[in-house]
């Protein structure tokens, strides 16, 4: 059979493939599996603040919840 229109069994067959250094793998799996779950966390995290944010908001606007706002809360903003 053919995988696209474009591509047969024969010219398929013919691919070249690279076969990676085993060690190079390894290394390459360790630093992205290592960013994939930085990824999934800082996801995680995002969502997470959205749904604050959501909840909060409409209460600031409304006067419902109050912040209270401290000189050393705004680090120097003047």
């Amino acid at each position: 059979g053919t995988v696209f229109g474009a591509i047969n069994k024969g010219q398929f067959e013919n691919l070249m493939i690279i076969d990676p250094d085993p060690n190079l793998v390894a290394t390459f799996d360790s630093i992205s599996a290592s960013l994939d779950r930085q990824i999934r966390i800082n996801i995680s995290e995002s969502r997470a603040l959205i749904a604050f944010r959501d909840t909060l908001l409409p209460q600031l606007i409304s006067g419902e919840a109050r912040v209270q706002v401290t000189e050393k809360s705004l680090g120097g903003i003047q």
